[in-house]
């Protein structure tokens, strides 16, 4: 059990680009809001925000489908398949979670 702590306490930082590319997704719907109103500024954030959203969206998808297509690694960049297939949706979707409340914050 201690070995599984510390093998993730080494490898979480593999996570943080996936809660980095989760954040323009939650923040897309306030500034189409923005956008909607005719501002100039907004519409171009929006389409920047829409372009990273989509290029993480692809990269997550792509790198699962990467550990499915390759089920004899048993370990990719330091980590167990298994926390891969858990952690980086979650961490995706607590980046989304950020955008969404970072009006909030």
């Amino acid at each position: 059990m201690a070995a599984d702590y510390l093998e993730v306490r080494r490898g979480r930082a593999w996570f943080v680009p996936a809660i980095l590319l989760g954040i323009p997704v939650g923040l897309l719907r306030q500034v189409w809001i923005e956008a909607s109103r005719g501002d100039p500024d907004s519409r171009h954030l929006f389409a920047f925000l829409v372009i990273v959203g989509l290029c993480g969206v692809v990269g997550i998808l792509g790198f699962m489908l990467y550990l499915f297509a390759y089920p004899e690694k048993k370990t990719v960049g330091g980590l167990r398949r298994s926390f891969w297939f858990l952690g980086l949706p979650a961490a995706w979707c607590l980046g989304v979670s950020i955008g969404v409340l970072w009006r909030y914050i």
